[in-house]
């Protein structure tokens, strides 16, 4: 998702409500989880380099055991 003139931590928050409310979602096959990387634009970057940083983050939350949202200036 792309959500303009948003913070991280709203986005952050919204990507933890739509993963609870989709793991919530009774299917025959089991639970559905979901990993979300956030990145906010910097000044300096183009949205090639903050999707990149995003997509990373989002390897991380799957990395870490799925079902989780991670923010890239937290990857550490």
């Amino acid at each position: 998702m792309l959500l303009p003139d948003q913070g991280e931590a709203l986005v952050r928050t919204l990507a933890d409500r739509l993963r609870i409310l989709l793991a919530a979602v009774p299917r025959p096959d089991g639970r559905l989880t979901v990993s979300a990387g956030v990145a906010g634009m910097r000044v300096d970057e183009s949205v090639l380099q903050t999707l990149h940083r995003a997509d990373l983050a989002m390897l991380k939350a799957k990395q870490s055991g799925r079902d989780a949202v991670c923010v890239a200036d937290e990857i550490h």
